[in-house]
């Protein structure tokens, strides 16, 4: 094996470990305003298309957590329509996190003030100054309503 391929193993395996704000700018993804603020902890799956995620500032996205922006169910039709694809962008909004293990499904939108817990599957879009937990089609507590404030409530579905 030479010198390069080593060294692409070491990328892929080791330094999006080590530095993943540096491994997600090198592969594509988009910060709204720049990376000033975004913080990226341990190993995060950009999917196959980074460059159709886009992040927010101050925007906090813990271990395991997986970007998923295509739809994996076209391949099984690949043999009557060899172009089938279908991928869809992921946005972040400002001052979001985002907990251990949580999936993001194709078109999701995840508004500003938003926390979501971990493991969460998301499937759809989240409004802002909300608080998702669980798997999808399960009721959510509002961020509002978490933090004792009335007015402007949301709940996701």
């Amino acid at each position: 094996m030479n010198l390069r391929k080593w060294y692409r193993i070491f990328y892929r395996v080791f330094y999006r470990k080590l530095n993943p704000l540096k491994y997600a700018q090198k592969i594509g993804v988009n910060f709204t305003e720049g990376v000033t603020g975004v913080n990226l902890y341990g190993n995060i799956e950009w999917s196959t298309e980074p460059w159709i995620i886009t992040l927010g500032k101050n925007v906090h996205i813990t271990d395991g957590v997986k970007f998923i922006t295509h739809d994996g169910g076209t391949l099984v039709f690949r043999d009557r329509v060899p172009d089938l694809e279908i991928t869809k962008p992921i946005t972040v909004g400002d001052n979001v996190y985002i907990g251990n293990n949580v999936i993001i499904l194709p078109g999701v939108s995840i508004g500003s003030n938003v926390v979501i817990g971990a493991g969460a599957i998301v499937s759809r879009s989240i409004p802002d100054n909300s608080l998702a937990v669980g798997v999808a089609k399960r009721r959510s507590e509002n961020w509002c309503k978490f933090h004792g404030r009335s007015n402007g409530c949301k709940f996701v579905w």
